[in-house]
């Protein structure tokens, strides 16, 4: 027996919520017929969306030119450590109300303390000569 796969061309990711039971998350999207339909999908594997659609975004940019990567609004951020393994932890708040956290493996929080104090020291003389 041979399945063959659905295809789903999405138009527009309307919006989604966490299931009545909480297991899984439900995105309701439009197909470019305009039929709306549902994807379910446990919470754990949204943490494979992020880098993923980052990367396809970017190869799609880079094949056909087409918008750059979105920026985001970053409403909130906190620095954390992990005093027994010596592991830096950087969060970020976005809206609608989403929180980021990357993992920084050594040296990275040395080079993003050096490159960030390079940056205020360029900007304050900017800043000064005006």
């Amino acid at each position: 027996m041979s399945i063959s796969p659905e295809t789903l061309n999405i138009r527009k990711i309307r919006g989604g919520q966490p299931s009545p039971d909480g297991k899984n998350v439900i995105l309701e999207v439009e197909d470019t017929d305009g039929t709306i339909r549902h994807l379910s999908l446990p919470p754990g594997q949204l943490v494979n969306c992020l880098p993923l659609f980052s990367k396809l975004a970017s190869d799609c940019q880079a094949i056909g030119g087409g918008q750059a990567n979105p920026t985001y609004e970053i409403t909130q951020w906190e620095l954390a450590t992990d005093r027994t393994r010596q592991e830096v932890f950087l969060s970020f708040s976005i809206p609608p109300g989403g929180r980021l956290t990357f993992h920084l493996p050594q040296p990275a929080p040395q080079g993003i303390h050096e490159t960030l104090g390079e940056m205020l020291r360029a900007q304050a003389k900017v800043t000064t000569a005006h």
